[in-house]
């Protein structure tokens, strides 16, 4: 049956929908304050926007940049589309940021359930399990040790979701439209204070914006649709 869907001409033929990423990075950032983030990406489903930071020069390995995100003193979020702001208010602590980023995620499934936006190094806590078979050295600041040191701690990944149905499962098609706002642009407005002690180069913005893309399988053809 489904070989006469795809293959035979006048048949419907299958399309089969899925979310796919472009990523870009931003220059570098060395202060405290505000930084714009300007990306580009003319489509009609623009589903998530997906934000991480990196220190441009590594001091050591208690930080392996693949597989880690500092918080870096993180304090306000915001995304504007054209003329039109997401969240309509700015996300301006740790707490408003977090549930952000698991509304993202369509509320915070299992599968998604280490969603976070804040970090051991810049953590406060300085107890815990030392992590096995390793000696590593304090991460940074007078109380880093314990919890600090331990490697993959750093867990600050920062979302907005687009969809307009939320709180169910998410649907083939939502998310909102890029190609009639000025330029196609998608701007990331970022507040941070990098700590000087420990990335003495600053850091940069990695940004990922997820879209709805179709694979269109008819008459025995492949093709893809959607920007």
């Amino acid at each position: 049956m489904l070989n006469k869907v795809c293959q035979l001409e006048g048949e419907q033929g299958l399309v089969v929908p899925f979310n796919a990423v472009i990523s870009a990075q931003s220059q570098a950032i060395t202060g405290s304050g505000q930084a714009n983030i300007v990306t580009s990406l003319a489509t009609n489903n623009l589903r998530r926007v997906l934000l991480t930071q990196t220190p441009i020069t590594e001091n050591t390995i208690n930080y392996p940049s693949q597989s880690a995100f500092a918080n870096n003193t993180l304090t306000g979020v915001q995304f504007r589309v054209g003329s039109l702001y997401f969240p309509s208010q700015e996300a301006v602590n740790t707490g408003s940021i977090f549930w952000m980023t698991q509304s993202a995620f369509n509320g915070g499934d299992p599968i998604h359930h280490r969603n976070g936006c804040i970090d051991l190094n810049t953590f406060s806590k300085s107890t815990g399990p030392m992590p096995v078979g390793f000696n590593i050295t304090s991460a940074t600041g007078s109380g880093a040790t314990n919890g600090k040191q331990q490697y993959f701690g750093d867990s600050c990944v920062i979302a907005y979701g687009f969809d307009n149905y939320k709180g169910g499962e998410a649907l083939d098609a939502d998310g909102i439209s890029v190609l009639g706002q000025a330029g196609s642009q998608i701007v990331s407005l970022v507040r941070i204070a990098p700590n000087g002690t420990y990335w003495t180069t600053g850091v940069v913005f990695n940004v990922h914006l997820e879209r709805s893309r179709y694979l269109v399988l008819k008459n025995g053809a492949l093709r893809i649709e959607g920007v």
